[in-house]
């Protein structure tokens, strides 16, 4: 798939199409299907969903009882960076990567004794900036989206359509602080950025992903402490009944 992807973008760029193909090149061309995205589609066929009026959860059967009771799991942020997550769900959450181009950097040496810039450096190649978060944190994922496509990535077999999410957002956050005091929460619409053609404007590992990623069109709440904070544990928290402005959809 990865192959054919590449091959199809060159032909577009090149502005020109396919090339005619004989009943053994078609053999050979990938099946571009998601095994779940037949059902996908006909859960919601009777459903209108306007765009930006809600919010998705995908996951397994533990949906039913986050609709009912409204619990819910928080994972830290390091947690994403496990091997054994597959790669729609695994991502280096407390840091992100930019190569910046040699023209549009700006270098110097900096006296030790002074802190004074000193020298300035004119680098021959892309420079690598990481900013990284020098604390772990909590984020809760969700999607702006109801795409077939996003049951496989994330392996699940239902989802959560919350249709107030300013509702959803306000109760999360008021639980968390609550129940952990001296924590501030937030949500947005994640920023998705190039690496090799970034904007460094607010540049954040919090809320800005590599555009792999840009498809998920993720939302996300997340929760910081303002003294740093690592090796934290999953939690759980319990935000009432969401049944008066979410549906379940299994498929």
């Amino acid at each position: 798939m990865i192959l054919w992807t590449h091959i199809l973008e060159e032909y577009a760029l090149r502005g020109l199409g396919l090339p005619a193909m004989s009943g053994r090149d078609e053999v050979l061309l990938p099946k571009a299907s998601w095994l779940r995205a037949p059902r996908a589609a006909d859960a919601i066929k009777e459903k209108q969903l306007i765009s930006g009026n809600y919010l998705v959860k995908y996951g397994g059967e533990y949906l039913r009882e986050t609709l009912k009771t409204g619990r819910i799991r928080l994972g830290p942020a390091a947690s994403y960076g496990d091997p054994s997550l597959n790669p729609a769900i695994r991502d280096d959450e407390l840091e992100i990567s930019l190569e910046l181009l040699p023209s549009e950097t700006s270098m110097h040496l900096v006296d030790k004794s002074t802190g004074q810039k000193k020298n300035e450096i004119h680098p021959t190649g892309n420079v690598t900036a990481k900013y990284r978060s020098d604390t772990d944190y909590y984020v809760y994922c969700l999607s702006s989206v109801y795409d077939f496509r996003l049951y496989d990535d994330f392996t699940a077999t239902c989802c959560l359509i919350i249709t107030n999410p300013k509702e959803f957002i306000s109760r999360l956050i008021r639980r968390f602080v609550e129940q952990f005091p001296g924590w501030d929460g937030w949500g947005d619409s994640v920023v998705y950025i190039d690496p090799l053609n970034p904007s460094r404007r607010g540049v954040t590992v919090f809320f800005n992903k590599h555009f792999r990623f840009a498809y998920q069109k993720e939302y996300r709440v997340v929760f910081i402490h303002p003294s740093a904070k690592n090796l934290l544990d999953p939690i759980f928290l319990e935000l009432g009944s969401l049944e008066n402005f979410a549906e379940l959809i299994v498929l």
